[in-house]
């Protein structure tokens, strides 16, 4: 088992009862509390950290115009994650199961397994396709 989809079976495993706990010590408004208090001490903790951790030529300034720019792209780059389905089927085995069987006819599933992603994104895409597949696999998940 890849050790990307071992931690994240264990997050899983953790989140829930941690999650369950702080319900019963505080109700459900503790919960976005906590989030907000965590949120707080990992944007700290980025801004203190990014600077030492990156390459001189990735490192940009910390600001929210660059988070907000960022958030913005993720919300509006267009793409079907093979990985993103797996994950799911600890959620939803069987809208996952089906899923993965539209990813495959799709043509997403290559020798290795499935591909990296599906760009959907107009901007990306040849006006005579609907999709393009990026075929690249996850190297660094295999174990």
């Amino acid at each position: 088992m890849a050790s990307n989809l071992a931690q994240r079976i264990a997050v899983a495993g953790v989140a829930i009862p941690l999650a369950v706990g702080v319900l019963w010590l505080g109700g459900w408004r503790l919960i976005f509390i906590s989030m907000l208090a965590l949120a707080l001490v990992v944007v700290a903790g980025f801004g203190l950290r990014m600077p030492e951790t990156l390459h001189p030529e990735y490192r940009f300034p910390f600001s929210m115009r660059r988070i907000l720019l960022g958030a913005r792209q993720t919300v509006t780059t267009r793409a079907a994650l093979g990985y993103a389905t797996a994950m799911a089927l600890m959620v939803s085995p069987k809208d996952a199961c089906i899923n993965l069987e539209r990813l495959r006819n799709l043509g997403a599933q290559g020798r290795y397994g499935f591909y990296e992603a599906i760009d959907y994104t107009p901007e990306r895409v040849p006006q005579t396709q609907k999709h393009v597949l990026i075929h690249s696999f996850m190297a660094h998940h295999q174990g």
